[in-house]
């Protein structure tokens, strides 16, 4: 996790909520506090208050944010309030291919999903920290 936040620009995707189903801001009776949650631990741990939120999605219950620390990764994965969290800028393909020199296109997803096919569904596998089991979420690109 840590290893993708820093070569993806050092920026996380983090999805919060009360329960794992709780991913939409309409919905969401106390969204901005747990927003705002996610925040103070990202302040506290990273020792500043500016350029932190990147991105805050007007409809679901998803933030990106700018990591510095690793302290503040392990902060975050401790709180009960996030769903998901994963590094939002990483271009798997992109690196493999400096790696291999092979010519493979990625769909253009910061998460690495896809290649190119409408067949292929894309997998994100979000890791509870405190519940240790893994749930898995599909998304269709």
């Amino acid at each position: 996790m840590w290893s993708g936040i820093v070569q993806g620009n050092k920026i996380a995707s983090i999805g919060f909520g009360n329960s794992k189903d709780d991913f939409d801001r309409s919905k969401s009776s106390n969204s901005e506090a747990l927003q705002q949650e996610i925040l103070d631990v990202i302040k506290q741990h990273e020792g500043k208050n500016e350029r932190i939120l990147l991105a805050s999605d007007e409809f679901l219950n998803q933030i990106d944010v700018y990591i510095e620390k690793h302290e503040t990764v392990i902060a975050l994965r401790k709180l009960k309030s996030i769903r998901y969290f994963e590094p939002a800028d990483y271009h798997y393909f992109e690196n493999e291919n400096k790696i291999h020199g092979t010519t493979a296109k990625s769909s253009g997803s910061s998460s690495g999903c896809g290649l190119e096919s409408t067949a292929l569904e894309c997998f994100r596998l979000h890791y509870r920290d405190s519940q240790r089991k893994s749930t898995l979420v599909f998304r269709k690109t």
